[in-house]
């Protein structure tokens, strides 16, 4: 189980969301809401609510592909 780099307690869950932009593509390949840029993804622990920066994630063992 991975422990939290600066509380160290176990994690089974890290706390994310996401933050942008959105706008509404009406037209036959886009009938929808979708992102306007990249939205800027934030993760932190749910103990100690400190945010993991990219080198956390590594160890954390995040893929990329969820960043």
């Amino acid at each position: 189980m991975p422990k939290c780099p600066y509380c160290h307690k176990e994690i089974t869950l890290i706390n994310f969301w996401e933050k942008g932009q959105i706008e509404y593509g009406g037209n036959i390949k886009r009938d929808g809401w979708w992102p306007m840029q990249d939205v800027e993804r934030n993760f932190q622990c749910p103990e100690c609510l400190v945010p993991f920066d990219a080198e956390d994630l590594n160890k954390l063992g995040v893929p990329e592909d969820l960043r």
